[in-house]
């Protein structure tokens, strides 16, 4: 996503001198990536699961903007694998030895 989302839009990490919730955009990424969202009436976000969260470029891409998520319908769907040395009290049913 990361990747997709820097091509398409040039975000870099949260380069804003102003908090989002204000609305006063000062950079022309931002300025697209707003009128992008602002677009769509609903997302459903399906991404990979980064240390039991989302994505550091997701939370960056979402952090971005704030008006232009309100009052929208949000989904979201994480996957992540399950690895041998993940604790089994949060990965469910134990590994047999």
């Amino acid at each position: 996503m990361r990747d997709e989302i820097r091509a398409a839009f040039g975000l870099p990490l949260l380069d804003e001198t102003m908090p989002a919730l204000f609305g006063q955009y000062r950079d022309k990424h931002t300025h697209k990536w707003a009128r992008t969202i602002a677009s769509y009436d609903a997302f459903v976000f399906v991404t990979p699961e980064y240390n039991r969260s989302v994505p550091a470029s997701l939370k960056n891409a979402i952090d971005f903007l704030y008006n232009e998520w309100s009052n929208k319908v949000a989904g979201s769907s994480a996957m992540a694998l399950r690895t041998a040395s993940a604790p089994s009290s949060t990965c469910g049913p134990r590994w047999q030895r």
